[in-house]
């Protein structure tokens, strides 16, 4: 994930800054235009308008509808992530398959990295 820290981001490096709430404002890429002591100023690369500011030390742009990424590449790889995480965690409170055993169980929990009890 970006971050923003005094040392990383220099002044023309750009981000993917996504929405965290779909009803407010649009994802955009932008670029870093100042680095002061406490903030870094972006801008929209594409319209050229300053876009906001980002505490140094955090991933989220002032305000907290924008959270930055390194590329646009990168939140779609971790928004996929989280909504298939998210359908399988809906489909685990169905009834289990006809199927199911206890070592089918704890064959899925390993390759996800899950310890259950009695392993």
């Amino acid at each position: 994930m970006a971050t923003a820290s005094k040392t990383d981001p220099l002044i023309g490096k750009t981000y993917y800054a996504a929405r965290t709430d779909r009803r407010w404002g649009y994802d955009a890429e932008v670029v870093v235009t100042k680095v002061g002591r406490n903030w870094i100023t972006l801008k929209n690369v594409e319209s050229g308008h300053e876009f906001g500011r980002v505490a140094i030390g955090s991933r989220t742009v002032e305000g907290g509808y924008h959270v930055l990424y390194p590329d646009k590449a990168t939140y779609e790889a971790v928004t996929a992530a989280r909504r298939a995480w998210q359908a399988l965690r809906d489909k685990l409170y169905a009834s289990p398959p006809d199927d199911m055993t206890a070592a089918k169980v704890h064959e899925a929990a390993a390759i996800l990295g899950i310890k259950l009890e009695g392993d």
